[in-house]
Order: C-alpha cells, then structure tokens, then sequence
C-alpha cells in the first residue's frame, strides 16, 4: 500500500473512532432513571434494567455503571434484597477489572479512557459497602451490616497503601521527571465509622463500639477540607454504651457528576504551555524533543459537586419535636478528595497523549499536502489535525445514583410505641414532604430508620 493510501487509510480511522461511541460518554439513559427515582417512578428502573439487559450493557465496558446505577436505584425504592444484589455485582466487577486494566493501558493511551471497561473510582467502591450495610440493617441483618462495613474499612486500609505504592512508582520512573505526584487522597470515613460503632453497640461489643466512635471523631480532624462543618450531635454527644436510642440516617441529593474541561496545549522547544478555565495546571511543562508552533486541545474529567434542594429535616415523636438531622458526611467531597491523585494522573496522560497523536497528525497533515492535489491535501490535512482534537474527549462515567449527602440524628427516648414524623424543608425553610412512622416500636436495644431522598 502507498502512502498516500496509507494516510488516507489512517485518516478514515481516525474519523471511525472520533465518531464511535467508545471514545464518548452517553448519559442519557442514567439521567432518565435519576429522573425517575427523584418523582418516585418504579417504573422507570423496570426501563433502564430492560434497555440495559437486551442492549448487553450488563456484559459490556459500562457493566460497572449499570450495577452501581441499578442498585442504587433498587435502595431508593427500598428493594433492599436486589439493591444488595447488583452492589454486589458491582463490587465485584471493579474488583475483576482492576487488574485487566493494567493491560489495556495501551489502547487508552491510543484513544481515550472511554475506549477501556469502566472500572470506578475508589469513594463509589467505598460507598458499595455503605450502602449494602444499610440495606442489611433495613432487613435486620447485623452480620451482613458488620461485613459491609468491615469491608469497607479495609478498602480505605488497602487504598492508602496502594495509592502510596504508585505514587513511589510513578516519581521513580522516567515520568517523575515530567511531572510529580503527591499524596492527596482521604483514607478515612467518618460515615463508615459511624456505622460500625451502631452496628457494635446494638450487639453489646462496647469496647469495639467506643473505639469506631473515636475513629469517625478523628476524621473530622484528620480531613478539615472535606469535614468543615461541625461534628453532629449524634457523633459528638453519644456513647458507646446500649441505651434505648432512636437513631436514623437519611441520605440527600446526589453524588458529584463529572464535567469535562477543555485546555490548550501551545508548544515552544522543548516545553509546552497548558491552559485551561480552571487553572488547574498553567505553569510552563517541560518536555524534551517538542519543536515550537504546535498548537493542540485535550480535555480532562473534574468532578462538580451536586447540591441538594433539602436544607433540612426535623425528627417529631408523637407531635414533640426532638431536633433537626444533621450533616456527618458530605459525600461529594469526599468523592472530589479522593479522585485528586487520579485527576492529577489523567491530566498528565492526557496531556501526553494529546501531544503525541497531535504531533502524529500534523506529520500526516503534512505528507497529505505534499503528495496530493493542493486543495485535496490541504483539506485532508486539516481534517487530520480536527478529527485528532474531537478523538479527546474526557471520561465523563459516574455513578450518577449515588447519594449525595449523608445527616444523622440520635434520640434519647422511653421504650414504646410512638408515632415518628420526619419533616423535610427546603433551601426556603417550607415544607415539601413528611414521612410517617405509625406506632413505631422502641426498643431498648436498636432503633435504626433510614430515608433516601435523592433531591
């Protein structure tokens, strides 16, 4: 084959993977079922399972977003025992693909993160457990909780080290001398050990009980950034000792969903100049070799948090008023923390590849005018160099069912039978909704209700 049958070739396949859906995200379908779950209609995750099953999204790259998204989905509408099910699936997809993307590097660097299977990020595995453990306390299983939430512990535990092994790796190698990594992440839930302490007191471990308390108070200060708020109540002012409690979880809004960012690549010799809207990174790159007068785009994945429309919810035992939930946990921010290191990462592999493909495009571009007719060439080159910038195109895949923000309440209250209203405000103040729990039994041991209001 000649080259000019060869660039011609190379350009079809350029446009062939510019214009393939593997190199763009789709959220079209995960924005349906969010509409769905946010005005209570089953029906709609009937849909998305059925659409997701006859297209094979369970078996293909996206397997991991339909678990997480379908499982979350089955938490809102309280089908505890398939929530559970497909957050399972989930976790154990992520677990299966973390090794296989290591070998699929090479087809990424080629194209984009979105020609790889979908792996999740480390605070949506995280939040696997948390929400499998509420679903196990709502069906009144505390072993399968103290597993959940075990599990999660150790992930945090295995992340760290992890995180710490790579980020070693990565400054030793030949591109630590490009660009350096440094240790940003969060490797502590303040949520999580919250959770456990529950779970510990209710089955009369104290001891374990007491020390998961003192864990969930020192996150507030291991991480100010991401716990700026002040520590509830039910954290600060609770024990570790069985009384008869009235303790309830509610989680709010929606996690963070990812948003791409546009930047610009200006080359001199041997360095690049990188501008982007956010001022992520604007210091001049080094990177040897590089001849001046290029000019080329990437985009790189930024998580935005999501606000909630509820500002807050009031806890009333028959007509009394017992107080308001408050914030423990500000799941965005801990997403947005823990993705950091890998934000940095993508940035910079991005940045690479950008350069690398654009550099190889305005060669071809090049050849192309040279070898054909004038104007035949000159608009081949410049499809060149445009469909090169469209073929980089942020990862923008999320989990865009998960919970947002995470309030708790505790309650000091008398055995019995009592009628529990949650009343929910407002950004306003005004009341849009109220959850009644009619001749609700206190026991002396736990009292646990959970509400998902995902608005």
């Amino acid at each position: 084959m000649n080259y000019k049958s060869s660039a011609i070739v190379a350009i079809v396949s350029i446009l062939f993977f510019a214009g393939c859906s593997s190199v763009s995200t789709d959220t079209r379908s995960s924005q349906q079922l969010v509409k769905s779950i946010q005005v209570s209609d089953s029906s709609g995750i009937r849909e998305y399972d059925s659409t997701a099953i006859a297209n094979e999204v369970n078996l293909g790259k996206d397997r991991v977003l339909y678990y997480l998204n379908s499982g979350a989905a089955s938490f809102y509408f309280n089908d505890y025992t398939k929530s559970i099910k497909q957050l399972e699936l989930a976790e154990q997809a992520i677990e299966e693909l973390y090794t296989e993307s290591i070998s699929k590097g090479a087809t990424s660097f080629l194209l984009n993160d979105n020609a790889l299977d979908y792996s999740g990020e480390p605070y949506e595995d995280l939040y696997i457990n948390v929400l499998k453990a509420i679903s196990f306390l709502n069906t009144g299983s505390f072993d399968g909780a103290y597993v959940e939430v075990r599990r999660a512990t150790n992930k945090l535990k295995e992340l760290s080290l992890r995180t710490e092994q790579l980020i070693q790796a990565h400054n030793n190698s030949e591109d630590g001398s490009l660009y350096s990594l440094s240790n940003s992440g969060i490797y502590s839930s303040a949520l999580t050990h919250y959770l456990s302490h529950l779970i510990y007191r209710a089955e009369g471990e104290y001891d374990n009980s007491r020390i998961s308390l003192e864990k969930a108070r020192e996150t507030f200060a291991l991480y100010p950034s991401v716990y700026p708020f002040q520590m509830p109540q039910a954290l600060d002012s609770t024990t570790s000792t069985q009384n008869s409690h009235l303790n309830i979880i509610a989680f709010t809004g929606l996690g963070p969903i990812k948003r791409g960012v546009g930047a610009r690549i200006t080359s001199f010799d041997d360095f690049v100049l990188i501008s982007d809207p956010t001022s992520y990174y604007v210091d001049a790159f080094y990177f040897p070799g590089i001849s001046a007068g290029y000019n080329f785009k990437f985009e790189f994945p930024e998580l935005i948090p999501t606000p909630s429309e509820i500002s807050s919810i009031e806890v009333y035992a028959d007509s009394i008023f017992l107080g308001r939930l408050e914030l423990l946990e500000d799941m965005n921010k801990v997403a947005i923390q823990s993705f950091e290191v890998k934000k940095r990462m993508i940035f910079f592999k991005t940045l690479i590849r950008a350069i690398t493909k654009g550099i190889g495009a305005k060669k071809i571009g090049n050849e192309l005018e040279e070898k054909t007719a004038p104007g035949v060439g000159c608009l081949l080159a410049g499809l060149t160099n445009v469909l090169a910038d469209i073929s980089e195109q942020a990862d923008l895949r999320a989990w865009s069912t998960m919970p947002g923000y995470a309030l708790v309440g505790e309650y000091s209250i008398l055995p019995g039978k009592y009628t529990i209203e949650l009343r929910v405000n407002d950004r306003n103040n005004q009341v849009i909704n109220r959850f009644y729990y009619d001749n609700y039994t206190i026991n002396p041991t736990f009292n646990f209700i959970n509400l998902q209001l995902p608005w």
